[in-house]
């Protein structure tokens, strides 16, 4: 049975990650509307987030 491309998960690395949150950082937004905006988990938006600020991966 074929999966429906709205719901199959994309694996993102951690590149990806470091450029999304520093797009949030600049964007003005709250967490919530951004990845609302960007179509992203809010979960996996914070859980690379806490790393990232942690390790000073920005």
């Amino acid at each position: 049975m074929a999966q429906d491309p709205a719901k199959t998960h994309r694996r993102r690395g951690a590149a990806f990650w470091r450029r999304t949150i520093r797009a949030h950082d600049h964007s003005g937004l709250t967490q919530a509307d951004f990845c609302r905006r960007n179509e992203l988990a809010l979960s996996t938006f914070q859980y690379w987030r806490r790393p990232a600020h942690r390790h000073g991966v920005r």
